[in-house]
Order: C-alpha cells, then sequence, then structure tokens
C-alpha cells in the first residue's frame, strides 16, 4: 500500500500470494511496487514494516505463514541485508531519485510489542531519562494485576479500561491495540498514583512512572489529525512543527535511554523489541526533520506513518470475501 503523508490518499499498489516468506521474496516486491511508484508522481519518503511477523506494507498472510516467517525475522533481515548493505540504517538513498527514503518498523506493533514484554516478563528496572525518569524505576506488572483486583467488586473503578483479557491475553488477544493502550493509558496511570498517596501503596508509583513514559511516547507517535491536541488538551499529541521541536528531542532521547536499558543487566524488553523501538524512534525522528526542512511540511504528523490503513483495507478485504 501507498499513503500520502500530508492527505488522505491511500491505494493498494500490489497483492502478492505467497507459502512462505523470505526477505529475498519481498525484496523481489520490494522492487516491483518501487519500479511502478517511480513511474507516477508518487515520492516514496519511507517504508515501513512489521519488525519479525509477516503483516508488512505490502503483504497479508495467514497464521501459520505469520510463525514461518517470525523464525526468519524476514521483514528485518530485508532492510539489512537488501537494504542497507549489512548493517541497519535508518535511512538509504532511493538509487532513481537521489532521495534518501527513511526505513521504519510499525510503530503500533512496537508499542504491542513492549506492552505484551511487560505483561510476560512482570517485571522491568529501567535507567534515568531526563524529564521523566530521573531516577530510573522498577515496573512491577503485578502492581495493575493487583490494581484490578483491587477495584473489581467496587461500581465505579479509577482504571476502568482494564479488563481479565488485559491481564492474561489469550495469543490471538496479543495482537489488540486495545489491550496494549488499557494499561498504558491515562486512567491506568492516575490509579496507581492515587492509590500509591492514599491507600500506602507507595511501590506502585514506579509502576505509575514507567506506564507515564510508553503513554507519552505513544501519544507522541500516534497524532493524525493537526487539532487533536486541543481537542484533548494535552501538548503531548501536537503535530511537530519544527525540527527543534521538544518532540524530536524526546524521540532521540527515548532512543538513547533504549539503548542505555538494553546494554545493563537489568530485567528489559526483549532484543527484537529493543531494536524496533530505538531504530523506530531515530528514524521517525529523522523523517519527520526532512519533511519540515527540505519538502517545506508546514507540519508532521506521525501518525500517519503507521500500518493502521492498511490493516483496516485488509480487514475491509476479507469481509469482502465471506470473512474467510
Amino acid at each position: 500500500m501507498v499513503k500520502s503523508l500530508a492527505g488522505k490518499y491511500k491505494d493498494i499498489v500490489a497483492l502478492y500470494s505467497m507459502d512462505r516468506l523470505t526477505a529475498a521474496k519481498q525484496h523481489a516486491c520490494y522492487q516491483e511496487v518501487m519500479t511502478t511508484l517511480h513511474s507516477t508522481a508518487l515520492n516514496v519518503v519511507a517504508v515501513s514494516v512489521d519488525n519479525a511477523a509477516t503483516l508488512s506494507t505490502f503483504h497479508n498472510f495467514s497464521i501459520r505463514e505469520m510463525k514461518s516467517a517470525v523464525a526468519n525475522h524476514a521483514d528485518r533481515k530485508f532492510f539489512v541485508d537488501f537494504l542497507c548493505d549489512g548493517t541497519l540504517k535508518t535511512q538509504v538513498v532511493d538509487s532513481v531519485t537521489g532521495q534518501p527514503m527513511f526505513l521504519i518498523f510499525d510503530p503500533v506493533h512496537t508499542i504491542k510489542n513492549v506492552y505484551n514484554n511487560f505483561q510476560r516478563r512482570k517485571v522491568f528496572q529501567c535507567p534515568s531519562l531526563a524529564h521523566n525518569l530521573s531516577d530510573g524505576c522498577s515496573a512491577d506488572f503485578n502492581h495493575v494485576v493487583a490494581l484490578y483486583t483491587h477495584e473489581s467488586t467496587m461500581a465505579l473503578k479509577k482504571a476502568h479500561k482494564l479488563s481479565p483479557a488485559t491481564l492474561n491475553p489469550r495469543s490471538i488477544e496479543k495482537t489488540s491495540v486495545k489491550l496494549a493502550v488499557s494499561v498504558f493509558c491515562e486512567s491506568t496511570r492516575d490509579a496507581l498514583q492515587f492509590y500509591a498517596a492514599h491507600e500506602g501503596r507507595s511501590a506502585w508509583l514506579a509502576t505509575a512512572d514507567f506506564i507515564s513514559l510508553i503513554l507519552k511516547l505513544w501519544n507522541v507517535l500516534n497524532v493524525k489529525t493537526s487539532s487533536k491536541g486541543k481537542h484533548k488538551r494535552d501538548y503531548t499529541q501536537d503535530p511537530v512543527r519544527s525540527s527543534l521541536d521538544w518532540k524530536m528531542t524526546f524521540l532521540r532521547e527515548f532512543a538513547a535511554f533504549v539503548k542505555r536499558w538494553e546494554e545493563s543487566a537489568k530485567p528489559r524488553l526483549s532484543k527484537e523489541t529493543f531494536l524496533a523501538l530505538r531504530h523506530t524512534c531515530e528514524a521517525l525522528a529523522g523523517c519527520a526533520s526532512f519533511l519540515l526542512d527540505r519538502r517545506d511540511f508546514r507540519y508532521v504528523l506521525l501518525g500517519h506513518l503507521q500500518s493502521d490503513a492498511i490493516e483496516s483495507r485488509f480487514g475491509w478485504l476479507r469481509q469482502s470475501a465471506g470473512a474467510n
């Protein structure tokens, strides 16, 4: 699929039937698609793929094929071996136009992977991050479980988005964005802070700080309209208006934070999630700066650099085909 960063245009370029995804096959499809796009007036600014699963910008697969491709890390191998000459980069040069193309791992899938890691590994010990985690934190998913249990018999709940599926998701539910954002949301964070302050559960504050950090990142990455920040009365959901915007600094600082966390011996995310998170923050910051400084964009909506459009189109195609 191609999708405009400056308007509502989106369209399917090609559909490929495949029994087993490899990086070489993906590169062959990529070359065909790029040849088609170069014959039009479209300028390719970014290429977005999933990190390890197969739901990339140009593909749609069954569960069995997804499991096969996860083992091969086809998307990452496609970036590294075929576009980056062996070393992963945030941008490459289009050989036809000479313009930079930014390589992105889909932020939506990355946030879901952070949630899945948190739910599965339970405890994270994070290093410090200026203006957000001044002393680091030790987040524990069991605090979220205890919060839900504590409020389960209450008629009015502060953490109203939590559910049994959030705490113990089935395999198919782990692909749900709804479950991830039910943990990384204002109500869950505020509930943890409230009970820490008023009921002596001080250990919950560290978990609230970690949720607040991931929520801030998600708010920055998920802006799809220029007025969202005004409607929500939340400055973190404003569009990026300058290459010197604090959001660009935050993304680069967060990437450095992720690198320090990965290099530490403390409980942490998986290697694949670390890579996707760090790489995507750096690539999105670079892409936004390029659009603002060299393409004369008045603002950039980072929420358009996601796979939501192709996911919804594939859902529509499945329903049109009888939901089979």
